[in-house]
């Protein structure tokens, strides 16, 4: 990860990194997100998917998306990133004018965490899509009753899964 972190200042014309499945971790993305943070590139696509990114990894990637204005797209599904991460990130996008997506599917985000995203999309106007697809710790009940009853949020699918 160092090396690819010492290269990127040399790759001006990098618009997309594809990170996906690598083993990262928190400290991989620590790594990672200094030299992006230190570098001139503009890369406005970001997959770091599969990644074993927790929910410290998840307080970096909030840190940087705060002052991070190129950002479009940010896809960290299937990581271990739990409510504290979820609310790390929504954080970090409060401010941001630049990211319209942001992939968390089948992560280990519970109902605290949907709230803090969703409150995100709330003072967001940026934001489109946050995906929570797959995160089997969001449970029905009073705590997420707010997220279906809010005007201008619609919901493009629904499923409903009996759980045990």
């Amino acid at each position: 990860m160092t090396a690819l972190a010492e290269s990127l200042p040399n790759l001006p014309n990098l618009k997309s990194l594809h990170l996906n499945n690598n083993k990262l971790g928190d400290k991989g993305v620590k790594i990672l997100l200094d030299a992006l943070a230190a570098a001139p590139n503009v890369i406005p696509v970001l997959h770091l998917s599969q990644n074993r990114i927790g929910d410290a990894g998840a307080a970096d990637i909030g840190a940087f998306l705060k002052s991070n204005k190129t950002a479009v797209s940010v896809h960290l599904a299937n990581n271990d990133i739990g409510d504290a991460g979820a609310e790390a990130i929504a954080s970090g996008l409060a401010d941001n004018g630049t990211v319209e997506e942001l992939d968390l599917t089948s992560n280990s985000i519970g109902n605290q965490g949907a709230l803090a995203l969703h409150g995100l999309l709330k003072g967001n106007k940026t934001i489109q899509t946050v995906n929570l697809s797959g995160n089997k710790r969001i449970k029905g009940g009073e705590t997420v009753a707010p997220i279906a009853n809010q005007n201008g949020f619609f919901f493009p699918s629904l499923i409903f899964t009996r759980y045990a």
